[in-house]
């Protein structure tokens, strides 16, 4: 790869804002920044686009685990606490939240996910919940669902730590069957593996795996089949697994994967010993990766925390933290890297993106439901909860933005057949609790409305 860093410097900010974005993209909504008086017991949340104007978002109160579903107008907003629940991933299909976590009690850690509605909510939020015993907590989550003949079944495809530590285990739950073993299970036995992510496409399901062959570190993107019908016996374990295999770039931190289109996703970490990141976009049809390597410098390094793809405009948003700015005005310094097809095609001298001084940002998302080119965020400012709505491709007042430089180019993938074992099959109890409803004010911190270009 040619160095980025010998790219036009000179070029002047408007041209290169004109460059990046040339296409002519139309308005909705505004920027804002809107916020609530939570003090943070711990330094995460977590935030899904419900609607046009909802999104729920989730932070640990305590010993509770809080879900907020918070609408851009509203002041006053609804939520449930989930006593001794601790939520790591949550996604939402339909008017259903899927999560997963952990359950503390007196005996420690126990993995725990399960489902709510969002029909009427909070006033009929009754949570169904599932235990797995042979882990600590579950860490990512994925919902696929099959129907043949009228009749329908939910998946819950998660990772998992037996120990606390290394995600280990592959997990796929038919959380529609009312008894029998709705459970299979992939347990890692080697001490080398790790299962950062889980993808669901229109017609597979994707783990992204970091592991050593013959010693040297490599990433792995499994891909299974999903179900075509609802049976109870079937799940991704069913068909076997292709694993996708890459020597470099070498993944220093996990591996976290977006779905994209069809059955296409993309995948971004840390690469080792440099101050980079690497977005890979796997192509599995061919066994190429194409990448876009993002450069830190000798002051900073990029640890990615989050991707998500906006479908409207084509472009990937890289939520990460840099580590080590000597420019205190941005520490802590969390960037979103907004990676858009001229970024990717190679066509422009650097990238833009997105920066908040001062503020926390914990996870972003696309606003894909009522064609906007737009994400939602959400994070902290002095021990206060924030959301946060913003383009991609302008800042009107609330953000700021930055500029990065990148490079381009493509890997060679190797595929391998190799069956995962062992496999285990599990009966999971169903349970049921009722939350604590709550409210909460968020007021307006920024708000900036765009006014379309004549």
């Amino acid at each position: 790869m040619k160095n980025s860093l010998t790219k036009f410097r000179f070029m002047s900010r408007t041209l290169a804002v004109m460059l990046l974005f040339s296409a002519s993209i139309p308005a909705f909504g505004q920027e804002m920044i809107r916020e609530v008086q939570m003090t943070y017991a711990n330094d995460t949340s977590i935030i899904r686009e419900v609607s046009e104007n909802a999104s729920l978002i989730y932070r640990q109160d305590g010993f509770y685990a809080c879900f907020i579903l918070h609408t851009n107008n509203n002041i006053s907003t609804p939520l449930i606490k989930l006593e001794d629940f601790e939520v790591n991933d949550f996604e939402v299909v339909g008017n259903q939240v899927y999560f997963c976590g952990c359950n503390h009690s007196e005996a420690g850690k126990k993995a725990a996910f399960g489902f709510f509605s969002l029909y009427s909510f909070p006033s009929y939020a009754t949570t169904t919940y599932f235990f797995f015993d042979r882990c600590k907590e579950m860490r990512k989550i994925d919902v696929y669902e099959t129907e043949y003949q009228m009749q329908w079944a939910t998946h819950l495809v998660m990772t998992g730590t037996t120990d606390g530590s290394r995600s280990d285990v592959l997990l796929d739950v038919n959380i529609s069957i009312p008894f029998g073993y709705n459970c299979t299970a992939y347990m890692s036995a080697d001490k080398n593996e790790n299962i950062d992510d889980v993808a669901v496409t229109n017609n597979k399901v994707f783990a992204s795996v970091r592991r050593e062959e013959y010693g040297f570190p490599v990433i792995e993107f499994w891909r299974f089949d999903k179900p075509t019908t609802p049976s109870p016996g079937l799940f991704i374990f069913s068909s076997g697994v292709n694993r996708f295999r890459m020597t470099s770039p070498v993944a220093e931190t996990p591996v976290f994967l977006e779905h994209t289109t069809g059955d296409q996703f993309a995948a971004v970490s840390k690469v080792s010993s440099f101050p980079r990141m690497a977005m890979m976009k796997p192509n599995v049809t061919n066994n190429i990766c194409n990448i876009v390597e993002i450069f830190g410098d000798t002051n900073w390094t990029l640890y990615p925390m989050d991707i998500k793809y906006n479908r409207q405009g084509l472009v990937y948003d890289i939520l990460a933290r840099e580590y080590f700015k000597i420019d205190p005005k941005y520490n802590p310094l969390m960037q979103i890297y907004h990676i858009s097809q001229d970024v990717i095609n190679n066509t422009v001298p650097y990238g833009l993106g997105t920066r908040y001084p001062q503020n926390h940002v914990w996870s972003i998302d696309p606003k894909n439901n009522s064609h906007q080119y737009q994400f939602i965020a959400s994070g902290k400012y002095d021990f206060k909860l924030r959301f946060y709505q913003y383009y991609y491709y302008q800042w009107n007042g609330c953000p700021d933005y930055f500029e990065y430089s990148f490079d381009t180019g493509e890997r060679k993938m190797v595929l391998d057949d190799s069956p995962l074992s062992p496999i285990y099959t599990y009966i999971l109890k169903r349970n049921d609790l009722t939350p604590i409803i709550d409210t909460k004010d968020f007021i307006d911190v920024c708000r900036e409305q765009k006014v379309p270009s004549k």
